[in-house]
């Protein structure tokens, strides 16, 4: 499928959503992050536009400052895990399996928010938030779109959901992450035995 097409497709997928009932049914399932299931309260030089995202959020849809970043499957936390890795000791790598009861969360693609801060350097603020937020999936459309060939998504998705649904949450072994792993991530546990090295008490 071609960029065009793919493109196309994820439209008509967020056209659809646009027209159909704004009932949000509530969802059992299990979510995958990397870190802890306990939320942030300090995104160091992202607090500012995170807070600023979150002034143009729709209704029904949970903030970045408020909500706990997650994705929909091991394989997706994969890309997660090794990021955070190696990004030092700032951020925990340790992948975390969430069980949340609760309303249907959204999705957004990492390319929109990159896209959104590039947007902001040059003064055009209302738009790339907007445009953050419109480009959101609820999960049910997600699943239905092949991620692989949509350009929009080809640096993966992140989800938002409100902590307070979470009904627990324990550690994902990495053996258990790894036979989820994608190839394109075959150096995971390299990456993330050495920050446990460098960084772990």
């Amino acid at each position: 499928m071609g960029r065009g097409a793919s493109i196309t497709s994820d439209s008509a997928h967020r056209e659809n959503y646009a027209l159909a009932p704004r009932s949000t049914p509530k969802i059992k399932a299990r979510f995958y992050r990397a870190g802890s299931a306990v939320k942030s309260t300090d995104y160091g030089i992202a607090h500012q536009a995170y807070s600023d995202a979150d002034l143009q959020k729709p209704v029904g849809h949970v903030g970045r400052l408020n909500g706990l970043f997650c994705v929909p499957s091991l394989p997706e936390v994969a890309q997660w895990v090794r990021s955070n890795a190696m990004s030092g000791p700032a951020y925990d790598p340790q992948p975390t399996e969430l069980f949340y009861t609760g309303p249907e969360p959204f999705i957004y693609p990492v390319i929109g928010w990159h896209r959104a801060c590039r947007d902001a350097e040059s003064g055009h603020e209302d738009a790339y938030l907007q445009n953050y937020w419109e480009q959101g999936l609820p999960l049910s459309a997600y699943k239905q779109i092949d991620t692989k060939n949509e350009h929009l998504w080809s640096m993966g998705g992140e989800m938002l959901i409100d902590p307070q649904f979470l009904t627990s949450s324990r550690a994902i072994s990495m053996k258990r992450l790894l036979a989820h792993t994608p190839d394109r991530f075959s150096d995971l546990e390299n990456v993330f035995k050495q920050w446990q090295r460098r960084y772990r008490l």
